[in-house]
């Protein structure tokens, strides 16, 4: 099993009524998450985050992490590769919910009224690090543009929504373009 790049285990028995900490990724640490999310940089990576019981009687063993995530960070632009400079100030509230060995990895019931899956309490510990880790790659610009990026008019959705075909463009444009129109022609006979 992998070692997360940014892993902060804590007992949930040592939680008491909450506590709240900073969690700020080492250099090492950023190293790692840079490249687990194909980034160019990441010069900050740090919550500053409240854990303890979620207030709910039904689920008094549940454990709820709020916070912010702040982070500093680079990724290359989809268009032109350069640099894009971003900042993230990130909201955080994660459920933790215990689990038998046997439920690790299956399905569980939760409330609908919950936002998220609840991630798990291990043998009496809950990874906040790789959790934190996990909701920076969801906020994560997919598509990044550098300002005054174009994507190229051939390949952009068209009036009817549809996006032209790489190779329709290439077969007018490519070296043989000319030729097309000759294939197909009876071979004359000189």
């Amino acid at each position: 099993m992998n070692v997360p790049e940014f892993t902060r285990p804590v007992g949930v028995t040592s939680l008491g009524h909450g506590k709240t900490m900073t969690l700020t990724a080492t250099e090492a640490e950023r190293v790692g998450l840079m490249r687990r999310f194909d980034l160019e940089n990441l010069s900050l990576f740090e919550a500053a985050i409240t854990v303890g019981p979620l207030d709910d009687a039904r689920r008094a063993d549940w454990i709820q992490a709020t916070g912010k995530l702040r982070a500093e960070y680079v990724q290359n632009c989809v268009v032109t590769l350069r640099p894009v400079p971003q900042k993230l100030d990130l909201d955080l509230n994660l459920t933790f919910a215990p689990m038998a060995d046997d439920q690790i990895g299956s399905e569980i019931v939760i409330d609908p009224h919950q936002p998220d899956d609840p991630d798990p309490i291990e043998n009496g510990k809950i990874d906040l690090g790789e959790a934190i880790a996990q909701q920076f790659a969801m906020a994560l610009d997919p598509y990044p543009k550098a300002s005054g990026a174009e994507i190229s008019q051939q390949y952009q959705v068209d009036e009817d929504e549809k996006i032209h075909d790489f190779r329709e463009n290439h077969q007018k444009s490519g070296p043989f373009a000319d030729l097309a129109p000759l294939k197909g022609r009876p071979k004359s006979q000189g």
